[in-house]
């Protein structure tokens, strides 16, 4: 390992910042984007990064004249900025120097704190289960979650399907662990068997549905009935 190499082995683990100019930046390639994203990382200590196209070469497994062209271009852009330092008394290039032409925050750019592995504190876990709620209720099953229904209980009518999305709306609602994935809860309520008496309910057809209809106008009036036979009881008795 050769000198550069290991003074950055020696810089401090910092996360790389990819901030939003740079990531939806449309004239910067994909690895340009990486290469600044290092930079942030090892010139966090002294705002400069000191490293030779040579070492992000090695690092990426490119060539040196791709690392070239992308530095020449995060620079054209405005990203970064150069400096050269010249051997004294000659124009040979003693060291370049790389600096972020808009600086980073240095809250951001800070080692991994453990305190980010806490765990979900009640009041976050509380906004979960609320957002998840309001995601089921506007809960439909996607084409994968019609086939589970299909293959379960082979073709089931629209309204058979309604009251089985709400039978399992409503057993999700009241869940004290949220789904993390509302579709896949629902697919394994169906395999295990949990909205079996929603799946197996026999939709009236519309011939059954006209049939009461008709029932229902054809049914007589009782109290119509009542004042007939009342009539015809006062005509006898006149009579």
């Amino acid at each position: 390992m050769n000198t550069e190499q290991t003074k950055m082995k020696e810089q401090p683990s910092y996360y790389a910042v990819l901030t939003a100019e740079v990531r939806y930046s449309k004239v910067l390639k994909p690895m340009e984007k990486l290469m600044y994203a290092e930079i942030t990382v090892l010139a966090n200590t002294t705002g400069e990064c000191f490293a030779t196209n040579k070492y992000f070469a090695e690092l990426y497994d490119v060539s040196v004249e791709t690392v070239s062209r992308w530095i020449a271009n995060l620079a054209k852009h405005r990203f970064i900025n150069r400096r050269i330092k010249y051997r004294e008394g000659s124009k040979q290039i003693e060291k370049r120097f790389i600096s972020l032409a808009h600086p980073i925050d240095e809250k951001i750019n800070t080692p991994h704190d453990n305190k980010v592995m806490t765990p979900i504190d009640k009041k976050v876990k509380d906004n979960t289960t609320s957002f998840n709620n309001s995601f089921i209720g506007d809960f439909y099953p996607n084409e994968i979650s019609l086939l589970a229904v299909k293959d379960s209980y082979g073709d089931v009518s629209n309204q058979v399907l309604r009251i089985a999305v709400q039978e399992f709306k409503d057993a999700a609602t009241n869940r004290d662990k949220p789904f993390k994935d509302v579709q896949s809860g629902f697919r394994n309520y169906v395999r295990k068997g949990y909205l079996s008496a929603s799946f197996t309910t026999k939709p009236q057809t519309h011939a059954q549905m006209r049939g009461k209809v008709i029932q229902v106008q054809n049914k007589p009036n009782l109290d119509d009935l009542a004042m007939k036979r009342s009539i015809k009881k006062l005509e006898q008795a006149n009579g």
